[in-house]
């Protein structure tokens, strides 16, 4: 009996691992979408859960722990424990990452994003935990980060973990890992499309089926969830607004630019204070901006903490304008110092919260100036948020589609698209500011090079990647051209046969060199075969200077060449080279 009921069990067992093993080949494939719907809508549970129990954590410790009416009321509590609060969470905080390993400090989205960008998307378990743990004391002790960073780091290992555990290809993980991140921004803002549209443009900078409908379907599992817990209102409440009248359009747009200002303001100075601090024992780090927040908390408890309350009252225009700019400046220096010394909390929550009040107060001096008829403050709080939003993660579509969902007002759409495109372009063109997200990065020291969706390759001109330095000559050339080439080297030499046709690309330094050699042995000699003078060289094909980067990048495939030359398309029959393109300079771009 015990042998019929092993020989079953080992049956059994063979059976599921014969099932997983063709699981796993068809998930391989970028067809496999009904599977892969359905493992996203596995993650997207797992990730909302893990969010859901992340929030109503907080909220019960801050509220039996602290005596609070409700999350982040810390203007309730007396001076004194608002200035020792962030102080001792900041000591609690650096002597628990004192003794972590350098790799397991490494938490939130940035950390997502250099996973996803070099370590095939395997989100590592201890780096959850202390994201977890470390955030949750940030939030708990009224530091000024935010929630959805962290969010965004556990449902992406809530994905990327689902995608180990059942052994999955790397495609596979990377998509489960997007799922899971689009269920955290949907469960923490009840926004799914938001959630959906993050995933995609800062996460994984592609928008394919294959990801978008598992995606979708991740962060639809945790809009559900997370009105089952928290309700159906989504994160900030805000009446129907909007604008009455098309002189609003230019003062939307003067708000844009603003903000673009304001987010340029903020990542500047977290870059610079991640760039000069970054070398402190984070003992030392964590202490001193547990001391700045404990000090601005105690004029201005509005600045600690999230501050989704005072967004909240900045988009229902509750809030003076004289307490806006005072708020505002209080919780920039606080989120600048708590995010640029390292805690491990997030930064969405800090710039909504920013843009809110940045926008509640343009919106009250157009108030105070403006007819009546104007929209309300508070409908340029909500503008704000997505201008800030867009403008310091780069990430327009996404907050448009925030600003959408916040507000449930298609008449919101035109204003939210000025405001949010000014305030990008502000940011990135006129100051020339990446994502927030890869400055950090930048700024600690890590690399990272991504194919981005500013630029593809479809919208990138050959013309503006080639390389110019090149020069051309016949196969059987004179001394004349050839002393010219010696005297003025160029970076790449382009030869040309009798019969008009390209024979091959050297590179510069080294044919020279035997070219000026061959020179010099034949003295008297005045014509020269060049054709085998260096080798063949890289086999070439021609392309038309007007070519995108990926039209070119298919002509080369087509060809079957190493490398292309770059001509006019009006002028076929002239053997002129304007530029030289490689399968290297194509990498290099990321495209």
């Amino acid at each position: 009996m015990s042998n019929w009921k092993g020989r079953f069990r080992d049956y059994l067992a063979q059976r599921l691992h014969e099932s997983m093993d063709r699981l796993r080949l068809r998930l391989a494939r970028p067809d496999a979408l009904l599977q892969l719907s359905l493992l996203g809508l596995l993650a997207g549970v797992l990730a909302s859960g893990l969010i859901i129990v992340f929030r109503l954590l907080i909220d019960f410790l801050q509220r039996q722990g602290f005596g609070l009416s409700h999350e982040e009321a810390f203007e309730e509590l007396p001076l004194e424990i608002r200035v020792l609060l962030p102080i001792i969470g900041g000591l609690l905080l650096g002597a628990i990452f004192h003794f972590l390993p350098a790799h397991l400090r490494q938490v939130g989205v940035a950390h997502v994003i250099l996973r996803v960008d070099r370590h095939h998307s395997a989100m590592p378990t201890g780096n959850a935990i202390v994201q977890f743990v470390g955030a949750g004391l940030a939030l708990l002790f009224g530091q000024s980060v935010g929630r959805e960073g962290p969010g965004i780091h556990l449902g992406a290992w809530g994905g990327s973990a689902l995608g180990r555990l059942m052994g999955l290809a790397h495609n596979s993980q990377r998509t489960l890992l997007a799922c899971g991140a689009a269920a955290a921004i949907s469960a923490s803002f009840n926004t799914p499309l938001a959630g959906v549209i993050f995933a995609m443009e800062v996460i994984l900078l592609e928008y394919t089926l294959t990801s978008f409908i598992p995606v979708i379907l991740a962060a639809s599992s945790g809009a559900f969830l997370s009105t089952l817990v928290f309700g159906p209102d989504p994160a900030f409440r805000v009446q129907a607004q909007h604008i009455t009248s098309p002189w609003e359009l230019p003062l939307i747009a003067l708000m844009g630019i603003g903000i673009g200002i304001l987010a340029a303001l903020f990542i500047q100075g977290l870059q610079l204070t991640v760039r000069h601090t970054r070398h402190l024992p984070v003992m030392t780090r964590f202490t001193l901006a547990g001391l700045i927040v404990g000090l601005i908390g105690a004029l201005v408890p509005e600045a600690m903490g999230i501050g989704y309350d005072s967004a909240s009252s900045a988009a229902q225009g509750k809030i003076v304008l004289s307490l806006l700019a005072i708020i505002l400046l209080a919780k920039l220096l606080a989120s600048v110092a708590c995010l640029g010394l390292g805690m491990p909390g997030g930064v969405i929550g800090p710039t909504i919260v920013l843009g809110a009040l940045a926008g509640g107060a343009m919106g009250s001096l157009i108030g105070a100036f403006m007819p009546a008829s104007f929209a309300a403050n508070g409908f340029y709080a909500i503008l704000g948020m997505g201008a800030m939003m867009g403008a310091t993660l780069q990430a327009p579509l996404a907050a448009l589609t925030a600003v959408l969902e916040l507000t449930s007002n298609p008449n919101a759409i035109m204003p939210a698209m000025i405001a949010i495109v000014t305030a990008s372009l502000t940011s990135k063109v006129v100051f020339g500011k990446d994502s927030v997200f890869i400055t950090l990065l930048l700024a600690s020291g890590i690399e990272t090079r991504r194919t981005r969706l500013w630029h593809s390759g479809n919208d990138i001109g050959l013309a503006s990647v080639m390389d110019r330095d090149i020069a051309e000559l016949p196969a059987h050339a004179q001394r004349s051209p050839c002393q010219s080439l010696i005297d003025r080297p160029t970076r790449w030499v382009l030869l040309w046969g009798d019969d008009g046709q390209a024979l091959g690309l050297h590179a510069g330094p080294g044919f020279i060199e035997r070219l000026q050699q061959t020179l010099a042995q034949a003295p008297e000699q005045e014509k020269f075969d060049l054709s085998t003078l260096n080798g063949t060289g890289l086999s070439v094909a021609p392309a038309d200077l007007v070519m995108t980067l990926r039209e070119a990048e298919l002509a080369l495939r087509r060809a079957g060449a190493h490398a292309l030359y770059v001509r006019r398309v009006t002028q076929r029959d002239e053997r002129r080279a304007f530029g030289v393109l490689t399968r290297e300079m194509i990498d290099a771009t990321g495209s």
